[in-house]
């Protein structure tokens, strides 16, 4: 079903690409040129696609899409033998427009061929960095404890919403090095192996291990039965509300446990 992303009066708007999940609405322009070089009407255009970002939201949200929540509405470009002077992206970036050419497109094919369908969350990370979404907010059962200096929290949690904000990777010099991070710490055989024990009903006694901003964290501790020094050490009963955005959760330990489940059916497990 096509969004109706027509003016109260005035013609419609095409645009090339629509993508609808449950917490985030994308619109992609896609532009393309024989020849390498600068786009002279990208102003133009840029300024066009900024103009529908209301009726777009609008027509993402509404009843017919489903949704318990707003969806948070992200644009871009993507551009094949274009060159983007500083001019142009200081115009996107101020447009909330984010842009991608051929050598983004060249990182995700690589990252969805060895990681699978969560490395969408990547791209969503990178359309919109540190963007906190209502829809990925949760409230889960938590045992608050210490160790050493650091406060530690233990909570279940399924592992299609930890895919959503988990990342293994600290990008630092650009996506190459990203990539080559991802692949010398996920190896595809053994996903492979875990994918298929989880088929045959395999279980993990253990903890995936993630590395949280405390910011993004806020603890309700609840009544517990005494009150005893020794007991508040061992454990604090209590609720965590989580507002998280798009690779917020750098995962520590349990990775390939973790993307095993990147497309396998048991991920709502």
């Amino acid at each position: 079903m096509p969004l109706d992303l027509r003016a109260p009066s005035g013609p419609s708007t095409q645009i090339d690409v629509i993508g609808l999940e449950s917490d985030i609405a994308l619109g992609i322009e896609c532009k393309s040129q024989e020849r390498f070089g600068r786009r002279a009407n990208f102003a133009e255009e840029l300024a066009k696609l900024a103009q529908t970002r209301e009726r777009f939201s609008r027509a993402a949200n509404a009843s017919d899409y489903g949704g318990t929540h707003k969806r948070q509405v992200a644009f871009a470009f993507f551009f094949s033998g274009v060159e983007l002077g500083k001019n142009d992206r200081e115009r996107a970036e101020a447009a909330n427009v984010a842009l991608f050419d051929d050598r983004d497109l060249e990182y995700y094919e690589k990252l969805v061929a060895h990681v699978g369908p969560a490395a969408k969350y990547q791209f969503f990370a990178d359309i919109l960095p540190g963007k906190v979404i209502p829809g990925l907010e949760i409230r889960v059962p938590c045992v608050r404890t210490r160790l050493g200096k650091f406060v530690c929290y233990s909570f279940p949690i399924s592992p299609e919403y930890l895919l959503k904000i988990s990342y293994v990777s600290h990008r630092s010099k650009g996506k190459r090095s990203d990539i080559n991070t991802y692949q010398r710490m996920l190896l595809k055989s053994r996903l492979n192996k875990i994918r298929q024990y989880i088929s045959d009903d395999g279980t993990f006694p253990t903890s995936i291990v993630v590395n949280l901003d405390a910011k993004r964290l806020t603890f309700n501790r609840v009544k517990q039965d005494s009150s005893k020094e020794e007991q508040r050490d061992s454990g604090i009963l209590g609720w965590l509300d989580i507002r998280p955005a798009y690779k917020s959760a750098w995962v520590i330990d349990g990775q390939h446990r973790l993307y095993s489940y990147s497309g396998h059916p048991r991920v709502k497990s």
